[in-house]
């Protein structure tokens, strides 16, 4: 899988760079890293990337504004948002540009392996916590839930 890393953090960047293809046994390398969101879609372009993973913390246009331009350029790629902080309103707005997963950059390097393959197989990957938080947030104030209203037999 060919990756390119859209980061505005020199270490960060070289740091993926050095530890993906090792910790993946070669099935991951990095082909393309740039610090400027608005050169991420010509990055992947460039590079028949299969997967960018975008901070969206960056400078403007920011980390989201890529996110779009990269899907805009090549609807193929799957892209994953990485954020210094897992916050919902983050997560929901890379979702919405069309991230396949969020990830927070606090994982450890060893946990970003299998969600890079699993976004590349078609899933969408978003760390349990923030999955609950989502939900807890959209279900209707004040409602049960179609679970809750069955029977134990119902269910």
């Amino acid at each position: 899988m060919d990756v390119v890393v859209v980061d505005d953090h020199p270490l960060f960047t070289r740091g993926l760079g050095l530890l993906l293809p090792g910790l993946s046994g070669g099935r991951v390398r990095v082909v393309g890293t740039t610090d400027d969101a608005s050169a991420a879609a010509a990055l992947v372009r460039r590079h028949h990337a299969d997967v960018a993973i975008v901070d969206l913390h960056m400078p403007p246009p920011g980390g989201t504004r890529a996110i779009a331009a990269i899907r805009r350029a090549d609807p193929m790629v799957r892209v994953v948002a990485l954020s210094g902080l897992a916050e919902a309103d983050a997560a929901i707005e890379a979702l919405r540009a069309g991230a396949s997963g969020f990830l927070p950059k606090s994982a450890d390097p060893e946990s970003l392996v299998r969600p890079l393959l699993a976004v590349l197989d078609g899933w969408s990957v978003v760390p349990e916590a923030l999955l609950r938080q989502l939900l807890a947030e959209a279900a209707p104030a004040g409602q049960q839930s179609i679970a809750d209203q069955l029977t134990a037999d119902e269910r």
